[in-house]
């Protein structure tokens, strides 16, 4: 990741991280200790966001990557950083929202018209291919297409699991946004950097 990063010289770039598996575990495990409040359920899944951001920042700083030191928790302190750096890292920023609508509103404040959606799946399927056998995967979505599929799987549950959540794809839609979903390979993420082919559904 950081070599890719340090040869795209003239691109910023701004990662939002996800709290992945821990979070739902430490949530789970929230609950069953009888924590009911989902304000602070969020927290619990933000401030782990914030910690997988500050391993990147630090992995990034041992690659002589141009890094922004601090890890913005507001949008406005992202604003700021994104113009003294080349990259910036950041986690969550407020509850009851995904990491997917943070990425968009930071595309949004950095006018960039592209996100990489870096997640275990590479594919937008029409319907959960957990719940249906029959979920066919899709190369190619539209904004519309993607806000539908979005909807039908967007519980808003701290902890909750889903490929690309409906706020975010409404900000992407509202300022035309190209979405590029790729899995964990290194290789497929520097495809979609370049909009080359990769291993993942485009929306536009």
């Amino acid at each position: 990741m950081s070599e890719i990063v340090k040869k795209e010289k003239g691109t910023k770039f701004v990662f939002v991280c996800g709290a992945g598996y821990r979070a739902r575990e430490l949530i789970a495990h929230a609950r069953e200790a009888g924590m009911t409040n989902n304000v602070e359920l969020d927290r619990i899944g933000i401030e782990i966001t914030r910690l997988n951001a500050l391993t990147l920042r630090d992995i990034f700083a041992a690659n002589g990557v141009d890094v922004a030191p601090i890890v913005p928790k507001e949008i406005d302190v992202l604003r700021s950083a994104i113009v003294e750096h080349r990259v910036v890292v950041c986690g969550g920023f407020v509850e009851g929202s995904t990491t997917d609508t943070d990425s968009a509103m930071a595309a949004e404040t950095a006018n960039c018209k592209l996100i990489i959606n870096v997640s275990h799946i590479g594919y937008v399927h029409d319907r959960d291919p957990k719940k249906f056998s029959g979920a066919e995967k899709k190369e190619r979505l539209t904004y519309e297409e993607l806000i539908r599929i979005s909807s039908a799987g967007d519980e808003r549950k701290p902890g909750s699991n889903v490929i690309f959540d409906e706020i975010a794809a409404k900000l992407a839609a509202r300022s035309m946004i190209e979405i590029r979903f790729v899995d964990g390979k290194i290789e497929n993420f520097d495809a979609a950097v370049h909009g080359k082919p990769h291993n993942g559904t485009t929306v536009k």
